[in-house]
């Protein structure tokens, strides 16, 4: 058998400007580390967007549109909290 990866939600903090943003992290298969359905606040709104693995073995955020631009930039420091988790 191959390595075995323990796949589990996890929050992390990010700075989003000023602020200190808590990212809920959610993955939708415990087997296969592929997609996460990710939350957090932004000014008085719960936000739930995607991220999905890539054939560059990256996490992507697949609805940006449902997400102001502040968080898409932190894209690839979304993509390292997965892969590092």
């Amino acid at each position: 058998m191959g390595n075995i990866i323990n796949i589990v939600k996890f929050s992390k903090t990010f700075m989003v400007g000023e602020a200190a943003v808590q990212f809920d992290f959610l993955p939708m298969n415990i087997r296969i580390r592929e997609l996460y359905q990710v939350y957090a606040t932004h000014g008085e709104k719960k936000l739930r967007f995607h991220m999905q693995l890539n054939k560059e073995g990256v996490f992507r955020i697949t609805d940006k549109n449902r997400i102001p631009a502040s968080f898409t930039a932190l894209e690839q420091e979304l993509s390292d909290a997965i892969l590092a988790s």
